[in-house]
């Protein structure tokens, strides 16, 4: 299953996520039954720093943004319910997937080659 994040989407910023000191991510699809986000990573100049030492990468901060992923967990039972329940509902919009709690998230940045930002 795929969902493309709408225009409408985008132009509210519903497919934006806030990652914290790692940067912000712009999300152009899900697929929920991966629990996996892609889009434009637009990492922090620190947040680029930690992905190159953390997984011996070489990406430069001024080459922002990046095709990646993020693969997400949900934080709780409760939250994985409602992800159950977004599934099965054919009126779900993929902004829905963004408005659950993850317990941890990691990125991934989308060629060939290993890495991944863990949160």
């Amino acid at each position: 299953m795929r969902l493309d994040f709408t225009e409408s989407e985008k132009a509210r910023e519903l497919n934006r996520i806030d990652l914290g000191l790692q940067g912000e991510f712009y999300a152009e699809y899900i697929e929920p039954d991966r629990r996996r986000v892609y889009g434009w990573w637009f990492p922090t100049e620190e947040g680029a720093k930690e992905f190159n030492e953390l997984y011996d990468e070489d990406i430069d901060y001024e080459d922002r943004p990046f095709w990646a992923s993020i693969d997400y967990v949900p934080i709780d039972y409760m939250a994985a319910r409602r992800e159950r329940d977004l599934i099965s509902d054919a009126n779900t919009m993929a902004h829905h997937f963004l408005e659950f709690t993850w317990g941890t998230w990691v990125i991934y940045l989308e060629y060939e080659g290993e890495g991944g930002l863990e949160r």
